[in-house]
């Protein structure tokens, strides 16, 4: 995944508009990139430089303030702790004493150290997102402006910030957990404030209530009351505080207690009055904050409704029905209680809007009102309603997902004002980020801008196509909101995000709703271009380009100017020279005796959910000694060479990866694979937990056949107690060197030297068979059709190489043979098995040979029949209807193997070799065993034959099979590797394989020659083709497309290298028609 979606989905949602502006840094590091080396590139570069900075002030400032505001409360919280006798250890601070407190004050301190240890952890994540950003920013800089700034800016303005350095926030969550280690012997923790549950010696020592002074509330004895309090001591403001609260329960002698309490007083941990406790107690016990077992990464999560309370489910003595009487009981000189702040600057109706009390805040508005407490023309709106972190009532109301609560606080506590509405317009975003309808419609109700716009540019309807929020997109489109609003970084509107990430349902919705599609963003790409290039072929089908079609420097001015940002597209737009022909000698396994072994995190497969690093259950008791309720990462490393590599966790990919971590070894069998977890802010970064990996015994060879699935989970097991803490999923794949004499740099020329002329490719020779019986086809994949094609001028000729069971190349299509009539894998076979399937049995051809055929027969004898018979019963023919290079279909010939291709076809004719090897899904889908012939097999049994017959002959590899690219590459430097993708016009289940935008990412990252791609896109989208050649690739197309010659024309008048085709011979004639393009 990258950065800039990590980013948005480890925000913490409340503080978004102070993290680090990757985007629009993003798009300055392009605009830089795209200036001419030197004086220009540098003066491109300040204002890149000058967005850093401010950003980094940005983060700095809003870090700063956060950490004071929570060091305040942590220290008011442990030096009001009850302390009893020092410690029998000898240690000169008094032990922490639970007794002295009871179950009311206790619950206030769990819930205070709760709170705050879970601000630390968004503050440290908040931190750890933020340095990561500068980290990746600087790096992509780094690499687009050819610089070396990372390092230099990192140390001098980054690291040298508070927020960098995570160790002060980890001490703080250690000093919030060891509090709450001390008392979890008396609390059950585990399962949150909603069951405090005390043990045998935690027992709580009563407090000095007089029992005449309950008697006489209890029987509501005003006068005998009386007198008790004039005869006797007066009680502690606390004793007071618990009979007022009798008093209220059975609303007896109410006045007369109240007469005696000082309501604006508080021994309450966080300075609370009864108002806020009352408040409180009214709270949802399945509302309460809960600490789940297991490892805590504070990434943030949206909430779920949470249930409301309202007044007709409580029943008469409850919280709320004493809190009414004390509001009524109030004198005048008692209602500013109603309104005091604790110490977290919150007044009692913060708690009712945190907790979901929507009867609570109508009372608490409709008193200060009725008081004349709301003075501000805004309401509860006002600066005196902000608490320490700068949120109001319906802040919290809104971010916690009540939506009964805020339509009443909206109507009883906030003017319908345009200033009041400009204020509230936010919150829509963060409605419309939560997915709540009924959110949405009370803010919309009260009259706000539908069509408001965030510093970004985003309005609700963007955030709800972003995050593919179908619900809340309907109610935004049905309530008028504007469809062609544009953010500011990209200028994209609602429909160009949500092409971008395949919400087609969104797309259709906003289609239907009228949204034009032919629009261009600021780099001057429609949202067709983006939806074909990452893959979504049906979406891009719903829209259209313009009727002119723009140039690839389009651009239109949106603004702001200062907030923009880039993305792929824009990425391979840059002007920056590149050399499209790839050089020869890239690096590659030369020393015969070493391993390569390369790791993957995770897994390829977009069908995986589970994350790389999983944790299992943990005693939150046990969690502040050992560390492992704080920031983690994990080590990856090997007995082998290479350099440890650290990721932090979580990993931003969720069960997906395409990042390799590549080590060398000259012992594979006792080669293993640390995954070492570590604290990410300690400065000794000790091992708390480690799994490891064996490769010699992790999988276990057949011979020569190897699993196609290849994760892998081991566990993570603690450091001292050798307890499970959790497990690692990892894939990993072995590269063995390639020995030959003729490997090599053979000369110092370019890839492909005539490069600069368009190609036509033979498809399986003169093209692969298909159902159409308009004309006599040669069998697919035969030494005929190979030939024929080259004498029909194809430049190469394509065909696929597979592996019979005893080595041996040979050319044949599909995965399983079932020419015979049975469905066997082709490594299933013995060459002299493969050979003999399609040729007629000798004797039962002599008998008939004499026979004349019917004039309506489709076979030759009853032999062929009866053999389509059987081959009608396998399964590729029951999805086709038919069979390649089988006779009534074509004209069929024996099957061939590699070597008599390089000896029988003049060496003038090149080779693409498609090495046929399945992925896993295509084993899955062809019905195969998962157990295929390993790889490095493979691939060395192929390149041994190329190189023992290759000649003077041009060859290129291509493969479908990622994995068999990179060994292609690794294993020798002198052949081009293609990588064949569909494009996303079929579903593949490989990452690598699942998109345009994937494929050339991957021949990049391994220094591929180039791609192969099923032309549907870039029939649709012609400039694709440009997006791969910027990229430094080569680019050709294959599909049933090319056999159109005006769109095989298209494509090479785009930019296309080369059209692999079945008809060769209508698209060479049609081509070499037009003068534009040369052979």
């Amino acid at each position: 995944m990258k950065f800039a979606k990590s980013l948005l989905r480890n925000q913490v949602p409340e503080w978004s508009e102070y993290y680090i502006d990757y985007k629009a840094l993003k798009k300055l590091v392009n605009q830089a990139a795209a200036a001419p080396e030197g004086t220009e590139r540098e003066t491109a570069s300040q204002p890149f430089f000058f967005q850093l900075d401010r950003n980094a002030e940005i983060v700095d400032t809003f870090f700063n303030s956060r950490f004071a505001e929570y060091m305040r409360r942590l220290k008011h919280v442990t030096e009001r702790l009850p302390k009893g006798s020092p410690s029998p250890t000898g240690s000169s601070a008094p032990t922490l004493d639970i007794r002295l407190l009871d179950a009311d004050e206790l619950s206030e301190l769990v819930s205070g150290l709760l709170e705050l240890r879970s601000q630390f952890r968004k503050l440290a994540w908040y931190a750890e997102v933020n340095k990561r950003g500068f980290v990746k920013i600087l790096k992509k800089f780094d690499k687009h402006c050819r610089a070396h700034t990372q390092t230099r800016y990192l140390t001098s303005k980054i690291f040298i910030l508070p927020f960098a350095d995570g160790q002060q926030v980890s001490e703080k969550i250690n000093q919030a957990s060891s509090i709450l280690q001390e008392i979890s012997p008396n609390v059950d923790l585990e399962n949150g404030l909603a069951n405090l549950k005390f043990g045998a010696s935690a027992e709580a020592l009563p407090i000095d209530v007089p029992a005449e002074f309950v008697a006489a509330i209890d029987n509501g004895d005003d006068e005998k009351l009386k007198s008790l309090f004039a005869s006797s001591p007066m009680p502690s403001q606390k004793t007071l505080s618990r009979l007022l609260l009798r008093a209220l329960a059975g609303n007896k002698a109410i006045d007369t207690v109240l007469g005696h309490y000082n309501i604006k007083s508080s021994c309450e941990l966080h300075n609370r009055n009864i108002i806020h406790k009352l408040v409180i107690q009214c709270r949802n016990p399945s509302n309460l904050p809960k600490l789940k077992a297991g490892f805590h990464h504070p990434s943030p999560s949206l909430p779920d409704e949470a249930e409301e309370i309202d007044v007709d489910e409580i029943a008469l003595g409850n919280p709320y029905q004493q809190l009414v009487r004390l509001l009524d009981h109030l004198t005048e000189d008692m209602h500013e209680a109603v309104v005091a702040l604790d110490d977290m600057m919150r007044a009692p109706l913060h708690y009712a809007a945190i907790y979901g009390l929507p009867q609570v805040s109508e009372i608490l508005i409709s008193k200060m009102s009725e008081w004349e407490l709301l003075t501000s023309s805004q309401g509860i709106l006002s600066m005196e309603f902000k608490d320490a972190e700068g949120l109001g009532p319906i802040h919290y109301s809104v971010r916690n997902n009540h939506p009964v609560t805020t339509e009443k606080m909206l109507k009883e506590g906030v003017p319908p004002t345009e200033a009041t509405k400009s204020i509230l317009n936010p919150f829509l975003l963060v409605a419309t980020r939560l997915n709540s309808v009924k959110m949405l419609k009370a803010l919309l109700d009260f009259g706000l801008d539908i069509n408001y716009q965030n510093s970004k540019g985003e309005s609700a309807l963007y955030t709800a196509a972003k995050y593919n929020y179908l619900a809340s997109a309907k109610l935004l489109i049905a309530s008028k909101a504007d469809l062609e609003l544009e953010e500011y970084t990209f200028g994209w509107t609602a429909l160009f995000v949500a092409a971008v990430d395949g919400s087609t349902e969104i797309v259709d919705l906003l289609l239907d709703a009228g949204c034009v599609s032919t629009g261009l963003d600021q780099s001057g790409w429609s949202a067709k271009e983006h939806a074909a290039l990452r893959g979504h072929i049906k979406l891009s089908e719903k829209l259209e380009l313009p009727s002119e079609s723009p140039t690839l420097v389009a651009k239109r001015e949106t603004t702001p100017p200062e907030s923009g940002a880039s993305d792929s597209l824009k990425q391979r737009r840059s002007t920056v020279p590149k050399d499209i022909i790839k050089s020869f000698g890239h690096r590659y396994l030369e020393d015969p005796d070493t391993v390569m072994v390369l790791v993957t995190l995770s897994s390829h497969d977009l069908r995986q959910t589970r994350r790389c690093v999983e944790f299992a259950s943990l005693n939150m008791s046990q969690a502040g000694s050992t560390e492992l309720d704080t920031a983690l990462s994990l080590v990856v490393s090997s007995t082998g060479h290479g350099e440890p590599v650290v990721l932090d966790l979580p990993a931003p990919e969720f069960g997906v990866s395409t990042e390799t971590i590549a080590f060398t070894t000259a012992d594979l069998a006792n080669t293993a694979i640390y995954f070492d977890l570590v604290p990410t802010y300690s400065p000794k970064r000790p091992v708390l937990g480690r799994a490891v990996g064996m490769l010699s015994s992790i999988v276990k060879p057949v011979g020569n056949m190897e699993n196609l699935n290849e994760s892998m989970v081991v566990p993570i097991l603690e450091q001292g107690t050798l307890a499970i803490l959790g497990t690692v999923m990892f894939s990993f794949q072995v590269v063995r060197p390639f020995k030959h004499a003729s490997v090599g740099i053979e000369t110092t020329s370019t890839y492909w030297k005539s490069l600069t002329t368009s190609r036509v490719i033979g498809h399986r020779g003169l093209g692969k068979n298909t159902l159409s019986q308009r004309s006599l086809q040669l069998g697919e994949n035969t030494v005929e059709s190979f030939i024929q094609a080259a004498n029909l001028g194809a430049s190469y000729v394509e065909f696929d190489v597979q592996l019979t069971r005893d080595l041996v190349p040979v050319i044949y299509h599909d995965f399983v043979v079932g020419d015979s009539g049975f469905d066997i894998p082709m490594h299933n076979l013995s060459l002299e098995q493969f050979m003999n399937i399609n040729m007629p049995q000798a004797t039962q051809t002599q008998e008939e040979s004499s026979k004349p055929r019917r004039s309506m027969s489709l076979y030759d004898s009853r032999q062929s029949f009866m053999e389509m018979h059987r081959m009608a019963l396998t399964k590729d023919f029951k999805a086709k209807g038919f069979k390649g290079n089988v006779r009534g279909h074509s004209i069929q010939s024996k099957f061939a193997t590699l070597e008599e291709l390089f000896k029988t076809l003049p060496a003038s004719v090149g080779f693409n070799i498609e090495c046929k090897y399945p992925m896993l899904d295509e084993a899955e889908a062809e019905d195969m065993d998962q157990i295929v012939l390993e790889k490095n097999v493979w691939v060395d049994t192929v390149l041994k034959m190329v190189y023992d017959l290759k000649g003077d002959r041009d060859i290129i590899f291509s493969s479908f099979n990622p994995d068999i690219c990179v060994l292609l590459s690794l294993k020798q430097p002198s052949i081009p590797v293609l990588f064949l993708t569909e494009g996303g016009t079929a579903p593949m289940m490989d990452v690598r394989a699942s998109s345009l935008q994937e494929a050339i990412r991957f021949a990049k990252r391994w220094n591929l020659l180039g791609i192969v791609c099923e032309s549907t896109p870039i029939v649709a989208c012609p400039r694709l083709a440009q997006v791969v050649k910027q990229s430094g690739l080569v680019c050709f197309t294959y599909g049933v497309l090319n056999n159109q010659p005006d769109l095989a024309r298209r494509q090479l008048k785009a930019g296309v290298d080369a059209v692999i085709v079945d008809s060769v011979l209508a698209v060479r004639k049609e081509l070499t028609s037009d003068e534009g393009i040369v052979f």
